[in-house]
């Protein structure tokens, strides 16, 4: 019970700050939806206790398909939104993956030494979580930005696609990398210019050239989406002006049409000409 426990404060942990930071950078005001975004944290947490459980691939997988799911219900996201959430999710990834590479280099530690130090398991995930905490906090303020929320952005799937695949495929193999190596049986120094590192450093190359392409990708699809939605509104403005010089053009007329019965002295006239105006505009409303 205390081993699902503690993987339920980390993975819990690790929701809510996450999604904290990617949504406000995104554009969502994580201040006015707190209690939204605690309820997913904590939601998308007690479902990666059982996802760790799963091989590798299967749980990076798993991992994509939950959270989209859980982002797409939670917030009411639209699909195309989703995908640029989750997709800034896996820019987060390099900090834990840097910690977990500190916590096996640079403290000397297995896998064995982790489970079984209860000051471990509660305070390491607080060591990159208040790191990612501070970038929420310090994005909240400055209102940065990766992705605003205007507009129903259109992803081109051609385009968009084999970059989005290879992201996930060189993310699972980083993470199994990271994971074989941060975990290994036998403690290990961390001098510079070991394989490992090297490694590291070289899977992680092609890794960000992906998410460099998907991101110009995804910056290009929303650029093009800011583009129409503001077509759209300056057509509708449009349509709203011709609509009001309509209204102007027969106001016109019918003072003029009253000015002449009145100019005539025709005043029966003239009251069924205002009478028959104010009919046409009660069936009008």
């Amino acid at each position: 019970m205390l081993y699902a426990g503690l993987f339920f404060y980390h993975f819990t942990l690790d929701q809510v700050v996450g999604l904290a930071l990617v949504l406000t950078l995104n554009g969502y005001d994580v201040k006015k939806n707190w209690r939204r975004l605690l309820l997913a944290g904590v939601i998308l947490g007690a479902a990666n206790v059982p996802i760790f459980g799963l091989p590798q691939a299967l749980r990076t997988v798993s991992w994509m398909i939950v959270t989209f799911a859980a982002l797409k219900t939670g917030f009411g996201f639209s699909a195309s939104r989703t995908f640029l959430v989750l997709f800034t999710c896996l820019i987060t990834m390099p900090v834990v993956w840097m910690s977990c590479f500190i916590l096996r280099y640079g403290f000397n530690l297995t896998i064995q030494d982790y489970f079984a130090s209860l000051p471990l398991r509660l305070l390491f995930p607080l060591s990159y979580n208040t790191l990612l905490a501070i970038l929420g906090f310090v994005s909240y303020r400055r209102r940065w930005r990766i992705f605003g929320e205007a507009g129903e952005v259109k992803i081109p799937l051609e385009a968009a696609l084999p970059p989005a695949v290879q992201v996930v495929l060189l993310g699972i193999i980083l993470n199994e990398f990271l994971f074989s190596q941060t975990f290994s049986q036998t403690p290990c120094g961390f001098p510079p210019g070991t394989t490992e590192f090297v490694t590291l450093f070289l899977m992680s190359v092609p890794w960000f050239l992906s998410m460099f392409f998907l991101w110009r990708i995804l910056q290009v699809a929303e650029q093009e989406a800011a583009v129409a939605a503001q077509e759209k509104l300056a057509l509708e403005l449009r349509r709203q002006t011709d609509t009001v010089r309509a209204q102007r053009h027969d106001f016109v007329n019918h003072v003029q049409v009253m000015l002449a019965l009145l100019n005539d002295g025709r005043k029966e006239e003239l009251a069924r000409y205002v009478a028959g105006i104010k009919q046409d505009l009660g069936e009008d409303s």
